[in-house]
């Protein structure tokens, strides 16, 4: 018997056997007790996922002699036909490749012949989303109101791509991503039937590197027995081009202690192993991500698939970061990856990575250095009552950014883009004319209160607050050319301005008039 490919050996024959598509399941076996069954359906979902598998169980199950039945018994010789494909009740089209017109056409001519064998015709139209729109005018009243004995079942990776009138006219079944855990299960079941052995990390890292599809995930597991050596984590990485997640997270404390030597002959090396920069840059934004949403909350781990290993990291490691570095590294990682896959220098671009990550790092230190020396110089404001800069008494002014950005984040952003002065006891906030915004967000009441009972806590006393908007040197001067205007004519003619300009050009004045319908006189 010829060899078959690992992926379709293992294809799920029963609904028992699909992975992770419980609750597109549950729907479609329902659907066959209440005898609800639908004239189309529309299987929408990532590659992998299993859309065509479930579509087959589902015409087996709809067809099956001891049927319709939630599980078809894949003894009949129906179901066996079905199985095989050579079943003339449920026929598969490929949509890229049957994307014409007249191909729909031919279709609607064989809808009206009666099922073979079985109780339905099953048509299953595979990347429905590549069809004509002439194609999907002409499916459209097919689709709308096929004979009794006909179900359709589209699937589509992209249903954004569907007219509206193909969508409404079908009930539309989501199949979600499969959880890495829920693979790993499957491949470990495949291997156990196959009699071969791998450690539940080998099989983990297989399960990420498929990003949700099964089939994927079968076909890495396939390439790697084709090696005839035993499954671990270095087979992996040599035949892939990947790097462990593992080896990944250990360079992040290279990066904090600054060994950026250490660093990039690390980086130099990876030339040497074959490694794949796409994939690097992937597993390290991945990193870089998770680290980031264990320093917003380390309760994030009950949302993510980890080990404990991994946990442990990532709680560890993310008190050495704050979350604004974190970001800006994943910013930067974003920019560089469009260049890394577009470019003919991977690896250029993942050296000039990290030295853009080395230079905002080194910024963000010479930054908390001056910070650092400028509380040390300033007097504490407790103890001095003038009319400097509340930043210039470092102490209380801490104390209060930091109780206002506890109590209210937003709050905390509005105050820190005013100039603050603290005179005659009272706090003065203003805010130059391009942050009205700003000055209105802060003037609300529940601001007013809230900022009035952080400052009670802090100076011990009442504290009265001032806000205002100082206008922009340009405003000014509009608002002097709008005197102008208002003024008289006589005013104007006296008006310094204009003397200069009639000095200059050696003019004289002949007449003083009002345009009508206008406010502006002209001379």
């Amino acid at each position: 018997m010829a060899y078959l490919a690992l992926y379709r050996k293992w294809r799920p024959q029963k609904f028992s056997e699909v992975v992770g598509q419980d609750v597109v399941v549950k729907i479609i076996q329902n659907a066959i007790k209440s005898n609800r069954i639908a004239h189309a359906y529309l299987f929408a979902g990532s590659r992998g996922v299993g859309k065509t598998s479930v579509a087959r169980i589902f015409a087996k199950a709809l067809n099956c002699e001891n049927g319709p039945a939630p599980e078809p018994c894949n003894s009949c010789s129906v179901c066996k036909k079905i199985t095989d494909g050579s079943s003339f009740d449920v026929l598969e089209i490929d949509g890229a490749s049957n994307r014409g017109v007249d191909e729909v056409r031919a279709l609607r001519e064989r809808v009206n012949l009666a099922p073979v064998e079985g109780r339905y015709k099953v048509y299953i139209i595979d990347e429905v989303h590549m069809l004509t729109v002439e194609a999907f005018n002409a499916l459209l009243k097919t689709l709308e109101e096929p004979p009794p004995h006909v179900v359709f079942i589209l699937a589509t990776t992209e249903p954004h791509k569907l007219p509206l009138t193909i969508r409404s006219r079908c009930l539309f079944l989501a199949f979600r991503p499969i959880e890495p855990r829920d693979m790993v299960a499957k491949l470990s079941d495949i291997l156990k039937n196959e009699g071969i052995s791998a450690s539940e990390e080998v099989l983990l890292e297989i399960s990420r590197r498929a990003d949700g599809s099964m089939r994927d995930a079968i076909s890495l597991l396939e390439q790697l027995l084709a090696l005839g050596e035993n499954i671990t984590i270095e087979s992996l990485e040599r035949n892939f081009g990947i790097l462990s997640r593992a080896e990944v997270r250990g360079k992040l404390s290279l990066i904090r202690q600054g060994r950026w030597e250490e660093l990039f002959l690390w980086l130099r090396s990876l030339k040497d192993r074959g490694v794949m920069v796409p994939y690097l840059f992937e597993d390290f934004g991945e990193v870089l991500r998770r680290l980031w949403l264990f320093s917003l909350s380390s309760k994030v781990s009950e949302i993510l698939d980890l080990s404990e290993e991994e946990r442990e990291f990532y709680i560890s490691e993310s008190k050495h970061w704050n979350e604004g570095s974190l970001w800006t590294f994943l910013n930067i990682l974003e920019r560089r990856n469009d260049r890394v896959r577009g470019g003919s220098s991977p690896f250029k671009e993942l050296e000039m990575l990290f030295w853009d990550l080395k230079r905002k790092l080194e910024e963000s230190k010479e930054i908390a250095k001056v910070e650092e020396a400028k509380e040390k110089e300033t007097v504490p404001i407790k103890e001095v009552e003038s009319s400097k800069p509340v930043e210039d008494r470092a102490s209380g002014w801490e104390e209060l950014l930091s109780k206002v950005k506890e109590r209210k984040i937003s709050l905390y952003a509005f105050l820190v883009e005013a100039e603050k002065v603290m005179q005659d006891g009272k706090l003065i906030i203003r805010y130059p004319s391009s942050l009205r915004f700003h000055y209105e967000q802060i003037r609300r009441p529940e601001n007013i209160s809230l900022l009035r009972e952080i400052l009670r806590d802090v100076f011990g006393d009442e504290t009265d607050i001032e806000i205002s908007i100082v206008p922009s040197e340009s405003q000014e001067r509009v608002s002097v050319s709008e005197n102008v205007r208002e003024e008289k004519p006589s005013n104007i003619l006296e008006h310094p301005t204009f003397q200069t300009v009639l000095k200059l050009f050696g003019g004289e004045i002949v007449e003083v008039e009002k345009e009508s319908g206008e406010e502006e006189w002209r001379t």
